[in-house]
């Protein structure tokens, strides 16, 4: 009988490293360089590095003063998203390099911590009141009190074009047409050390321009529906691992017209096309909103805008799928052989008609259908891609893909969680 052992698994490794603070080997690798910010909303952030050579994972901590720091935790990609933040705040991030001891041995290499670096979260504009001081026929001057955490304020049009940033609570915007239509959107800033300024969330105004009469008169103002949605303009931003208990997700959208002051999506589970979550945004990422694991989900997206209580919806996109799937996976091979196999396990899924299984030597392309199973399989084990044997020596990664039925057709989840197996 061959004497097939399990593959390691590097994250055993990570979870026990992080329970003590990391210490530096004789002959560490090098230490993460060019931190950089690369994205935020009101209670998130994005930061990013160089990944280093030979580097086999990192370890980051985030800090709200830069002296108490979070757990240590892992990453085997060169950024990080954290989330469950305060808005307008400034954060701090520290990273370091891990590169294992592939003998098996204890001289797993750990880099120095970088410097802090800070990171901000977006200043809700919901604290925003934006008041109209002045409407002239070539001007509109606009007013509001100042919002926790912003450092500035950006001012943009309707087609966020940038008209001016101040660190007044007060702008004139001039060299308008008489008796016009504008768009006028005001998006408090928070400003890091190293210049990224996060500002995602703003207060949408459209005001006329006054006529050529010497004194002013008030016009009314004509709230027009936004564009329709489509299927391209929206997704998931994040979703929990497979191996994760949690079941939270947040949304993205775009309006590439840039006209629309926001965007609703609605959730409605498959089985029985209940709607089960409303999610309303003017950020470009939503809110994060818990649903359940194992359960098939469709969504879709409209626009809308408001302006002085009148609020206005465009038509709805059609339906995207997902469905966050609870999935475990190892990699098995001989000693005395570079070739290897692969078991999946999942829980069923809720409603599911069967499985598609598919593989990749990357995460983000290249995923060859492997296997086909009816609604009852609960795992499934493969040694090959296409014709080709797999080698215990190369980076799988795995996708269990749903498949249900939405009235008379059969659909798959085109957001699905990526397995890595070692």
């Amino acid at each position: 009988m061959k004497n097939y052992v399990k593959a390691v698994v590097t994250f055993v490794f990570l979870m026990a490293a992080v329970a003590i603070a990391p210490t530096v080997s004789k002959a560490a690798v090098s230490a993460p360089s060019n931190l950089k910010q690369t994205d935020a909303i009101r209670n998130a952030v994005e930061f990013s590095w160089d990944a280093v050579v030979d580097a086999d994972a990192y370890f980051y901590e985030w800090s709200a003063d830069g002296t108490s720091w979070s757990k240590t935790q892992y990453t085997f990609e060169p950024k990080i998203v954290i989330e469950n933040l305060s808005a307008g705040k400034s954060y701090y991030v520290r990273v370091s390099s891990v590169k294992l001891d592939q003998t098996g041995g204890e001289n797993d290499e750990i880099s120095d911590w970088t410097e802090p670096f800070e990171v901000v979260t977006s200043p809700d504009a919901a604290e925003l009141k934006v008041t109209p001081t002045s409407i002239l026929s070539n001007s509109i001057s606009l007013s509001w009190q100042n919002v926790s955490g912003a450092t500035s304020y950006v001012i943009k049009d309707g087609a966020d074009k940038v008209l001016e940033t101040t660190t007044s609570t007060s702008v004139t915007i001039g060299n308008l047409v008489p008796n016009t239509l504008y768009t006028i959107d005001v998006f408090p800033a928070r400003t890091s050390a190293s210049g990224y300024q996060a500002a995602t969330s703003y207060s949408h105004h459209t005001i006329r321009t006054a006529s050529n009469q010497t004194v002013p008169v008030p016009q009314p103002v004509v709230v027009t529906e936004p564009g329709a949605a489509s299927t391209a303009n929206f997704n998931l931003y994040s979703m929990p691992s497979s191996t994760s208990n949690d079941a939270t997700v947040s949304f993205i959208a775009k309006d590439p017209s840039g006209k629309a002051m926001g965007y609703e999506i609605e959730v409605f589970k498959v089985k029985g096309n209940k709607k089960v979550k409303t999610v309303s945004s003017t950020s470009t990422i939503s809110s994060r909103v818990k649903l359940s694991k194992n359960v098939p989900y469709k969504y879709r997206m409209r626009y809308f805008v408001q302006t002085g209580g009148q609020k206005k919806y465009g038509s709805y996109s059609g339906f995207r799928y997902f469905c966050m799937q609870k999935i475990s996976g190892k990699k098995y091979y001989n000693t005395r052989s570079t070739a290897c196999k692969i078991k999946m396990k999942w829980s069923k899924v809720a409603g599911a008609s069967g499985y598609t299984v598919y593989v990749s030597k990357s995460a983000t392309k290249g995923f060859k259908k492997v296997k086909t199973l009816g609604k009852n399989a609960k795992s499934v084990t493969f040694n090959k891609i296409g014709k080709s044997k797999m080698n215990k020596n190369t980076t799988y990664y795995v996708k269990v893909v749903a498949n249900v039925k939405d009235g008379k057709k059969t659909v798959g989840n085109d957001a699905q969680r990526i397995h890595r197996t070692y």
